[in-house]
């Protein structure tokens, strides 16, 4: 006996929901597939422009990490303080035009990584692979903060050495003024002396990584350069007792300057720069792998 029409209706009715779901979800399937490939790609190329910057930034670092095994304030005459000044200029110069590519590419990838997440019920099946992504994004945005903290302290590291350097360049002054018996030369000298040693007292270096005796060494040579402006202003007036009370003086903060070991102060400032690139490395070697 054939089957009533009801059953039949109802059969076909059921018919037209299974083949909406299956086409239904089929283009659920592919628009999701085809929205996470679009985030993806983007992504990536967010991340690409992102790792050629840095791989300038990680040659810039190495160029530091050589130049600081180099550093050594007991070894400088005038020819390598200016140098070594012109050096940090360059370093310091570097520095401050990468920050704000650093903060650029930091907010690229912030951009792309909260792109990933969006329209999640969309893209469930291509989670893993965003997922992955995301991870890779997160550990080059870590480097990056390791940067951003390098490349700020040595602004005010590099800074500072540049001034301690003008320092030198004043005492090989002072010293050929003396040679040459001018006195008046080597007064103006001492008087650059101080003014550059005071700068260097009050440059904010907070967070540079400078050695920890580099305060009492300034203060020591601020000493030092009171002693000869005395023993100057002494010879000019004829005072015999002031010159050798100056001299007196110029001995004794002598003595203070032998005892810095400048040696220990540069590997000191070497340690603190070469962990905080090391980080930067294995946060950048970590992206790269994730």
């Amino acid at each position: 006996m054939a089957a009533p029409r009801r059953s039949r209706g109802r059969a076909i009715a059921v018919l037209i929901v299974i083949l909406l779901v299956v086409v239904g979800g089929g283009g659920y399937v592919a628009a999701g597939f085809a929205t996470a490939n679009s985030k993806l790609n983007s992504s990536t190329d967010a991340y690409n422009k992102v790792t050629d910057d840095q791989n300038k930034l990680t040659d810039f670092f190495n160029k530091l990490s050589a130049q600081f095994s180099k550093n050594n304030l007991a070894n400088d005459t005038v020819d390598s303080a200016k140098q070594e000044k012109s050096l940090f200029q360059q370093a310091v110069t570097t520095s401050q035009s990468s920050l704000p590519t650093v903060t650029s590419d930091d907010q690229s990838l912030a951009n792309a990584d909260a792109s990933l997440s969006e329209n999640s019920w969309l893209t469930a099946f291509s989670k893993s692979s965003l997922d992955k992504q995301s991870t890779k994004i997160e550990d080059l945005r870590a480097a990056l903060k390791i940067a951003q903290t390098i490349l700020g302290d040595y602004i005010k590291y590099g800074s500072f050495y540049a001034t301690l350097d003008d320092a030198v360049v004043d005492i090989d002054t002072m010293t050929t003024a003396l040679n040459n018996h001018d006195i008046s030369g080597a007064a103006t000298a001492v008087q650059t002396l101080k003014s550059d040693l005071s700068k260097a007292q009050t440059e904010d270096v907070a967070g540079a990584g400078i050695a920890t005796e580099m305060a009492s060494f300034v203060t020591t040579m601020q000493a030092v350069a009171t002693d000869f402006g005395n023993l100057l202003s002494a010879a000019q007036a004829g005072n015999q007792g002031g010159i050798t009370s100056a001299l007196n003086a110029i001995d004794a903060d002598t003595a203070k300057l032998d005892k810095f070991d400048f040696n220990a102060m540069g590997n000191e400032e070497q340690a603190f720069y070469k962990q905080l690139i090391d980080s930067y490395n294995s946060a950048v070697d970590k992206a790269n792998k994730a």
